[in-house]
């Protein structure tokens, strides 16, 4: 029987979310250990947990708050490997995250994808897990590539139960006090956000 366990991401799985990333082309893998540097070192307020099957990293999440907000994040990649997509680890990964935020009181999730055919499986994923589209903007990918906003409101969701790794729920607190404090300054988009911006665009991972 396949098992599915999602973990807070730390430094040694960046060998395997590079085989991820390599698999799914999300980004380019030899970002990841930028990326993931000022998360590690608790100097940026994003989330990233690691999805596996059968004891091998499979999948990844990656989400951030949005800069001068209260409480509403941005889940800017998801990926799972292409042989287990359609089984589940999609889904779990999307739940950790969202029982993640909701229990540290965030309020709302969003994710942006393309409204192009290509990604209407991605579209349909987000629908079926209860987010709702709601903005379009035109032409912003590029010409006939629309933008599509999806949002979740957090508050109220059922707990999911699941195996994680120790500091997970520590590190999520260090994260929403970094996130509280970004909302207050002016700056720009935090730590491998415009690289990773269009990452929302998938095909269905679930």
């Amino acid at each position: 029987m396949t098992k599915i366990d999602i973990t807070e991401t730390t430094r040694d799985d960046i060998p395997g979310l590079q085989a991820v990333l390599e698999a799914t082309g999300l980004f380019p893998p030899e970002l990841l250990p930028d990326f993931l540097e000022p998360v590690l070192t608790g100097d940026s307020p994003a989330l990233w947990r690691t999805g596996w099957v059968d004891g091998t990293p499979a999948g990844l999440v990656f989400t951030e708050p949005e800069p001068m907000t209260d409480g509403t994040w941005n889940m800017r990649a998801l990926g799972v490997v292409p042989g287990h997509q359609g089984r589940g680890l999609g889904r779990a990964l999307v739940a950790a995250v969202e029982d993640d935020l909701a229990s540290a009181g965030q309020r709302i999730l969003i994710v942006d994808t393309s409204g192009t055919a290509d990604f209407a499986g991605a579209r349909a994923f987000y629908a079926a897990l209860g987010y709702d589209e709601e903005a379009r903007i035109r032409d912003f990918w590029a010409e006939g590539d629309d933008k599509v906003v999806f949002r979740k409101a957090l508050e109220a969701l059922p707990p999911v139960h699941r195996r994680r790794s120790g500091g997970a729920q520590g590190g999520l607190a260090r994260a929403v006090r970094l996130a509280r404090l970004a909302s207050t300054q002016v700056g720009g988009h935090p730590d491998g956000a415009q690289a990773s911006e269009r990452c929302g665009r998938v095909p269905e991972v679930g």
